[in-house]
């Protein structure tokens, strides 16, 4: 994960004044699972209604994870309809992959020890 070892500060930290900082880049992810979720019900979602109560960057990461593992749970059930899985296509695979690159922005603009190729190694036991 992109965010593995972010420093408590940099989590706070923006490339641009309008883009979105790490905490609230992964704050947005979970409410992307909580819409996949939604619209694999076949349920509509309005953007926004869902907002983290988490702020601390351990409890962020501890919500992300529990929430994608939800969605991808969800989208790989056998019964799943093809508009379920396409949900799960949009808001959970191509939206990571669109944010891991701004996460990764943030890295090595603050960290300049960063290796950015790093996001391809598994990730620490203790992560």
């Amino acid at each position: 994960m992109a965010v593995h070892g972010l420093s408590e500060s940099a989590w706070d930290a923006r490339v641009s004044p309008s883009s979105m900082s790490p905490r609230e880049q992964i704050g947005h992810l979970s409410e992307c699972y909580h819409a996949a979720m939604e619209m694999m019900a076949g349920r509509e979602y309005a953007w926004g209604s869902w907002t983290t109560s988490e702020s601390t960057s351990t409890g962020l990461m501890a919500q992300w994870q529990q929430m994608r593992d939800h969605a991808v749970g969800e989208a790989l059930r056998e019964d799943a309809t093809p508009k379920a899985r396409q949900s799960a296509i949009d808001y959970i695979v191509l939206h990571d992959a669109y944010h891991v690159g701004q996460l990764v922005l943030i890295r090595i603009e603050t960290d300049p020890g960063f290796d950015p190729y790093s996001i391809y190694s598994p990730e620490p036991a203790d992560a």
